[in-house]
């Protein structure tokens, strides 16, 4: 019985020194490169990226977005030239997260489809609107399973995340409030007809 415990350990001691060599090991300049060779070019701050994504939960959400049929979305955010998506996301089982930094290629390569519809707000406004998303993406705000819009954002879920920093910036309108089931939410479908978005061949 010894050996056998013996023999356990020495495997999971390879595993986990395979797992951080390999990690050790990345090129990240050449990943950052590989982002980089695609033109973002026409894409800026702001602007607002719609997925239709490949979870477990994604016919729900395209089942409560029919009008456009997308289930998740996240805005871009360029840091040193690199886009990157701010978003609110869940697991798929524990539906435990919260708001997460993804490379826009990334958040891109989870999905089936997409488009990115360019940010029109304001320059002042939309200054605003990222500070703010920024700002709350520092708080390690939980993802809300309950979906409630009425907890002055205590958690978060997606579109709820981009509703409410766009109203600590000024804006009420940036997104309606809707109903599914008898119950208030900000659907993707509610921000995706923002009349500050406009779609953008990317």
């Amino acid at each position: 019985m010894k050996y056998i415990y013996i023999t356990i350990f020495f495997i999971t001691t390879f595993f986990i020194y395979s797992s951080n060599s390999s990690k050790s090991n990345t090129n990240y300049s050449e990943i950052i490169e590989i982002k980089l060779a695609k033109d973002y070019s026409n894409l800026s701050s702001g602007d607002i990226v719609f997925r239709k994504g490949t979870s477990f939960w994604t016919p729900f959400f395209i089942n409560a977005n029919k009008r456009h049929g997308y289930s998740h979305l996240g805005v871009v955010i360029f840091e040193k030239n690199i886009p990157y998506v701010l978003h609110a996301e869940a697991d798929d089982l524990t539906l435990i997260g919260g708001i997460k930094k993804t490379l826009l290629d990334i958040f891109i390569l989870e999905s089936s489809s997409y488009i990115v519809k360019k940010n029109n707000m304001p320059s002042n406004l939309k200054a605003k609107f990222i500070s703010e998303l920024i700002k709350i993406s520092y708080l390690n705000i939980e993802f809300d399973s309950n979906f409630d819009i009425n907890d002055d954002g205590k958690k978060l879920y997606c579109t709820e995340y981009i509703w409410l920093a766009a109203k600590r910036a000024g804006l009420d309108n940036f997104g309606s409030i809707e109903f599914f089931h008898g119950k208030p939410f900000i659907l993707v479908d509610s921000i995706y007809e923002s009349s500050y978005l406009e779609a953008i061949n990317n």
